[in-house]
């Protein structure tokens, strides 16, 4: 049974955090007050079953029932309102319902009297409960009405208009008046206090939590920095070793176009082009151009194209090659081929040079060994 009431306690129809919390205490509040107006009740019929009955007394009997019962049934409509959802409007329930029981007290014992004024502590209920829940129209309203209760019933009972009973003026009428004031108030301040320390703790510890993420998030953030900069660092010393080998790069290339293949006479009337390391374009031209001009100084009849040197057989050097064996051709100059490889060779069958263009031998010294033979021959 008392998890069932814990269960149905804790079922609230509010998504907000904050409304939930609020709810929950004024639902503890509400629930105070119709224990409260139910003692009251029951107390008031006690106090006066005790002391002897008169008009006044019987009068005041009503009235005190009346005022409680009013205070009982708004904190069960108020409840009601609750569990709907209506915080708001289940304050103002509570809090209209407490201002009428004022009311129906007052205009019944009177408000000029010096033993009337300790039910004064009433009138702050209201006010405590807007202002806990942070409602300021409800507030000022709620002033508003206690103070035009208290003035309508001071110019009525002045004027005559209405007649207040005559009290029992005794301790224990004073005693629970005043403990169940004290009571509700004591309820209402415990429990929106606790709610609010609640909630003040929580935001302190969310705060905490998010200056510690803070923290730890720029600490990343500084790490990462840190990390980036020395990347961009190494980037950058990768970038001026990458441009000095360019450079050096550069310079080797300028340094090695500008060398001329040299054209070296080997036998009379016999030249040799050592072809070494990679051919461009413009170094075959620079080639061909300085074969060219040798052959006509010498009256070459034949030329050795020494390849063995050459780094890369691409289409660039089988072109050079053929290029300057049909030329050589037609000015009477025969042109031998020395470290062929199977590259350079399946290169010029891909270009359909003709078998009769060049010959070719494997090794510089075989084709000199040729030549010689051949001049010792014509000599003979």
């Amino acid at each position: 049974m008392l998890s069932r009431w814990r269960l149905w306690f804790a079922q609230l129809p509010q998504t907000n955090l904050i409304e939930r919390r609020q709810s929950r205490a004024f639902q503890a509040i509400v629930l105070g007050l119709f224990g409260i107006a139910i003692v009251g009740v029951l107390s008031s019929a006690v106090i006066f079953l005790i002391f002897p009955a008169t008009p006044d007394t019987f009068k005041q009997l009503l009235m005190a029932m009346g005022a409680y019962s009013t205070m009982g049934i708004g904190a069960a409509i108020a409840l009601q309102q609750l569990r709907r959802n209506h915080l708001q409007r289940a304050a103002m329930i509570v809090s209209a319902s407490i201002q009428l029981m004022l009311l129906i007290g007052y205009a019944v014992v009177g408000i000029l009297r010096e033993n009337s004024t300790y039910g004064f502590v009433f009138f702050t209920i209201p006010l405590i409960i807007s202002a806990l829940l942070n409602n300021r129209k409800v507030l000022i309203l709620n002033a508003i009405t206690s103070i035009v209760i208290v003035a309508s019933i001071g110019i009525l009972e002045s004027a005559g208009i209405l007649q207040p009973i005559d009290m029992i003026e005794n301790f224990w009428v004073i005693f629970v008046t005043m403990t169940i004031a004290i009571v509700s108030q004591a309820l209402l301040v415990e429990r929106f206090g606790s709610s609010l320390h609640m909630e003040i703790y929580n935001l302190l510890q969310r705060e905490d939590e998010s200056q510690q993420l803070q923290h730890l998030l720029e600490q990343k953030v500084t790490e990462r920095n840190q990390r980036l900069q020395q990347a961009l660092n190494d980037l950058a010393q990768r970038e001026k070793i990458l441009q000095k080998a360019l450079n050096e790069l550069q310079t080797s290339q300028t340094i090695v176009a500008q060398l001329n293949i040299p054209v070296i006479p080997v036998l009379p009337r016999v030249l040799i082009a050592p072809l070494i390391g990679e051919m461009t374009a413009e170094h075959a031209q620079t080639l061909r151009h300085d074969i060219f001009a040798a052959i006509e100084r010498s009256s070459a009849h034949t030329i050795i194209l020494d390849i063995t040197g050459v780094s890369l057989i691409d289409r660039v050097v089988a072109e050079t090659i053929i290029q300057i064996a049909k030329t050589g051709q037609l000015l009477g100059t025969k042109t031998i081929l020395v470290g062929l490889r199977p590259e350079v060779a399946t290169a010029l069958v891909s270009l359909d040079m003709q078998a009769n263009l060049v010959k070719n031998y494997l090794t510089l010294e075989k084709a000199i060994q040729s030549l010689l033979q051949t001049h010792v021959r014509r000599a003979a």
